[in-house]
């Protein structure tokens, strides 16, 4: 199955997200917790056994930086598809990007201070709670997603050029997109206008031909000016004046034809 790099670079944000989504179903980190009890000069401690957690279990234990770890994923992912966020993807991706990386460097911080929490006096005796928490391989897939992304924010935001890789990371770059749009949008503006242009200059031809045949035709059959003249009437002679004044303002006639042809029609009057 052939892979389409250039969809996967325009959606790149969306498709790391998608991915750490994926590795919170994973092992995300490790707690070892040993416990040590002393009273009277006489101290004991005991060690359990590893407690895998998985990333959902983290970011319930991990309390509100937990919970900002998923929905950075959450923004990151409406920022590649609301319109009403694109115009500030940027910005959201590199503040996404950089809040994530914090709750997961403080939320494994919370979850061991939590654990050490249990430990106090109890019946006489202090106990002291010490725990090793040790990232596993969901951790570091999310870790490397973000930095990822922060990364993608930091070329779309300086706009940097020069190898394959940033030009389809820009091709999804908000900025350059609106400019790449409105850049289509006006070649297809010019186009159409040049099109308008020269439909309205083939019409003015053809009217401009017609009004030369006729004067032609008018000028070779000597009977036609005169039966012209013989039925003269001012009026209608006077509104096909005005109609020749607006083709020459129209620029459909030059000064000395709509003169000459005006000059035929004041004769005949």
């Amino acid at each position: 199955m052939k892979i389409n790099k250039e969809f996967i670079f325009k959606n790149l944000t969306a498709v790391l997200a998608v991915i750490s989504i994926a590795a919170m179903f994973l092992q995300f980190i490790s707690v070892k917790a040993t416990a040590t009890a002393s009273s009277g000069g006489f101290s004991a401690s005991a060690g359990g056994g590893d407690t895998v957690l998985d990333g959902f279990s983290m970011v319930t234990s991990g309390g509100l930086f937990g919970i900002l770890l998923d929905i950075c994923i959450v923004v990151i992912i409406l920022s590649s598809y609301l319109p009403q966020l694109k115009q500030y993807r940027k910005f959201v991706l590199a503040g996404s990007a950089v809040v994530g990386i914090i709750c997961l460097i403080i939320v494994p911080g919370n979850i061991a201070s939590e654990i050490a929490s249990v430990g106090g006096n109890y019946g006489g005796a202090s106990v002291k709670v010490d725990s090793e928490i040790t990232p596993q391989i969901g951790y570091w897939i999310i870790l490397l997603c973000y930095i990822a992304i922060l990364a993608v924010a930091v070329i779309q935001f300086f706009n940097l050029k020069g190898n394959k890789v940033f030009d389809m990371v820009n091709s999804d770059n908000e900025a350059g997109g609106e400019g790449a749009q409105l850049g289509f949008n006006s070649e297809k503006l010019k186009e159409m206008t040049q099109n308008a242009v020269s439909g309205i200059s083939g019409a003015a031809s053809g009217i401009k031909d017609k009004i030369s045949g006729s004067s032609s035709s008018g000028g070779s059959s000597g009977e036609a000016p005169k039966k012209a003249v013989q039925k003269g009437d001012p009026q209608e002679i006077m509104k096909q004046i005005k109609e020749l004044h607006e083709m020459k303002e129209a620029g459909v006639l030059t000064e000395e034809e709509f003169a000459a042809k005006k000059q035929e029609f004041l004769d005949k009057m």
